[in-house]
């Protein structure tokens, strides 16, 4: 991939350019290190022949050039070390925890406390479950009401910073559990899909009748047949698929509501959720 800024949109070259040289050239240092894989990832979406291809590509960069430039100066410095390391995490000494923030200590607040205790374990890295802001009730940690927000139980995102900034004190890297694949009924993309919004209908699946959904259902397994069978749900207040606008229909999911599935051909939820978890 090129190293040049041009790859940004008018407004991200300039935003890079007023950074000042020594942020540019860390920004074009990891474009050259990662982008491959960005483009070889994206590049599924591509149509032949198509103007808007790298389109996405210019999006999500922009995106990325964004929160890099907001970054926290301790954190900048992490990300350019890894640039020169970035086999970082498959050293052989490397020991990553995975836990569950409620039942290891309560909060985000008790994990902070108790990094003394993952130090003597010889821990490196804590890897925490999702434990983003869900339905009452759900406690996977999977069917997520806001990518901004975290579950009140267990803290707020200055108590995330706060845990963060320790372990990166005591030498011990952060890595975060999302949940990217779907949504809750209650999240405000599903919200603007019922209410009509051409724009975040096409992030799900969603259908004028029964008929598709159900020659599915004759073949796929479903993930949770005891407490939410299926693997759509019928939404009264769909104002129906974009064909068929002002009907109530499937949309892809399972239980009753329990979950949206975030369409695999429209890139655009993940990327949307770039600047939310950033």
């Amino acid at each position: 991939m090129t190293e040049k800024p041009d790859l940004l949109s008018p407004s991200g070259r300039a935003a890079l350019r007023a950074a000042g040289p020594e942020c540019e050239s860390d920004f074009l240092a990891r474009v050259r290190r990662w982008g491959p894989d960005l483009t070889r990832g994206l590049s599924v979406y591509d149509r032949p022949g198509s103007p808007a291809n790298g389109f996405l590509l210019r999006q999500v960069l922009d995106l990325v050039l964004d929160a890099a430039l907001r970054r926290r100066p301790t954190l900048a410095n992490r990300d350019r070390d890894r640039l020169l390391h970035p086999d970082w995490f498959a050293e052989p000494d490397m020991i990553e925890y995975v836990v569950d923030v409620d039942r290891f200590a309560g909060s985000l607040t008790g994990v902070r406390q108790r990094i003394g205790y993952l130090r003597e374990l010889g821990v490196t890295s804590l890897h925490l479950l999702p434990f983003l802001a869900t339905r009452d009730g759900e406690d996977a940690g999977d069917v997520i009401t806001d990518h901004r927000k975290i579950r009140p139980a267990l803290g707020t995102v200055r108590d995330l910073v706060d845990l963060a900034d320790a372990l990166h004190v005591a030498g011990l890297s952060l890595t975060l559990g999302l949940t990217l694949n779907h949504v809750a009924r209650e999240h405000p993309w599903a919200r603007a899909a019922r209410d009509g919004d051409v724009r975040f209908r096409r992030f799900f699946h969603t259908f004028p009748d029964r008929a598709v959904p159900d020659a599915y259902e004759r073949v796929l397994p479903e993930l949770r047949p005891g407490t939410a069978p299926g693997n759509f749900t019928w939404e009264p207040d769909l104002t129906g698929a974009p064909d068929a606008p002002g009907r109530p229909g499937p949309v892809g999911g399972t239980g009753p509501g329990t979950r949206w599935t975030s369409c695999g051909r429209n890139p655009t939820p993940r990327a949307g959720t770039v600047p939310r978890l950033s």
